[in-house]
């Protein structure tokens, strides 16, 4: 819960992430989870699933990629805490966990979105009503837009994270929705934006920078083609991952 140095915010999913970090790499003593863990699940148990930016750090809501790492976080803490013998704090724990993921799909997959006639995914839920309709500018010079119409790929956390099956119907008709969103073709390969209306770049009309006009143009970002990979590699399709490793 402490603010971060580089943003002075405070993210959910920065501190939920170094839970799953803790328990991947050992960090499991009885020390380490008095001090450590059990303050930082605490956070996110109380302030979940809704408290400051999701990872982008512009926007706050109710983020499918930030929900996704508090439920992973809170389970990796209760795992830590039944090591330490601290039953309570682990059931507390995964109730609060089960809780999110019982409401994944209330909170961010619209029913009645424009970008198909299928439920599909959204960046976020401002109020935690995906079919809601309502506005906001999506920051960095970029436009105001009906929330149902941003469009990102951070559901796919939902797969990685083993919150939703791989082969989820929303998941899948979802990436249909960012394929005809936010992918572009490169001469390297495919690509992906962080979001449609995205502003933060240089200006694509004559390279200004982004800082300090406000006014840019959002690009491709090699690591979102990593993220595809990841899930495509998940489903067996190695070859799909390799392509994605090469376009990056």
């Amino acid at each position: 819960g402490k603010l971060a140095p580089d943003s002075f915010g405070t993210q959910l999913d920065e501190c939920a992430y170094p839970l799953v970090m803790a328990l991947a790499v050992g960090l499991t003593s009885k020390s380490y989870y008095e001090d450590h863990i059990k303050p930082a699940a605490n956070f996110v148990a109380t302030h979940g699933p809704n408290f400051g930016p999701e990872r982008w750090e512009e926007q706050d809501g109710f983020s499918p990629s930030t929900i996704s790492a508090e439920i992973a976080g809170l389970l990796a803490a209760a795992e830590i805490a039944d090591r330490n013998h601290d039953a309570d704090s682990a059931a507390i724990w995964r109730g609060v966990a089960d809780e999110f993921q019982r409401n994944l799909k209330t909170w961010t997959l619209t029913t009645n979105g424009p970008a198909s006639p299928q439920p599909y995914f959204i960046r976020l839920s401002k109020t935690g009503d995906p079919n809601a309709a309502t506005v906001y500018n999506v920051g960095n010079g970029g436009p105001t837009l009906d929330q149902r119409d941003v469009i990102d790929a951070g559901f796919l956390e939902f797969a990685r994270l083993g919150l939703l099956k791989k082969d989820d119907a929303d998941i899948v008709r979802s990436l249909a929705v960012v394929d005809s969103t936010i992918r572009k073709t490169t001469d390297s390969g495919d690509g992906f934006l962080r979001y449609n209306g995205d502003g933060y770049g240089d200006r694509s009309s004559d390279g200004r920078p982004w800082a300090p006009s406000n006014q840019g143009t959002g690009h491709v970002w090699p690591v979102l083609a990593g993220e595809r990979g990841q899930f495509e590699l998940d489903n067996g399709d190695v070859s799909a991952a390799v392509r994605r490793l090469k376009a990056m």
